[in-house]
């Protein structure tokens, strides 16, 4: 008779063939389908952590060349109009990476300019450059 099978009050001998006989256990089949979900997902919150840290840097960049495009603008609407002249810059120490260019150009109507602020991050590799238009009127002479 097989050791592994007990009868009423036998105790079964402790044999190798039979130590987890009874016990339900995983196949490694079902072992190598949970791993390999599991590697799916792991994958699928790792692309979204590292879209995540794009979106990020981003919505930083588009923020702070926002704000240093509008401060340029402003400075362009309190000039006077015979000071309004195309140029490039920097924005210093504070801003580092970050330059501006000024385009001044003529429109159809005589006393309207179209002023173009670019304010660039030379340390990004793509999507590195905010545009701002406005129109101004100036003094005809």
């Amino acid at each position: 008779m097989n050791n592994c099978l007990k009868r009423k009050n036998e105790k079964p001998e402790p044999h190798a063939s039979c130590k987890f006989a009874g016990q339900k256990a995983f196949t490694l089949l079902e072992v190598m389908f949970a791993l390999s979900i599991l590697a799916i997902a792991l994958v699928a919150v790792f692309q979204l952590q590292s879209q995540g840290l794009s979106m990020l840097g981003q919505a930083r960049f588009e923020t702070t060349a926002s704000l240093l495009a509008k401060g340029k603008m402003a400075e362009l609407e309190i000039a006077d109009s015979i000071e309004l002249t195309s140029g490039t810059g920097e924005f210093g120490d504070d801003y580092p990476g970050y330059s501006w260019e000024v385009i001044v150009e003529s429109t159809p109507l005589e006393a309207m300019v179209k002023l173009t602020v670019l304010v660039t991050n030379d340390l990004l590799t793509r999507n590195n450059t905010y545009h701002l238009e406005l129109f101004r009127t100036v003094a005809t002479e």
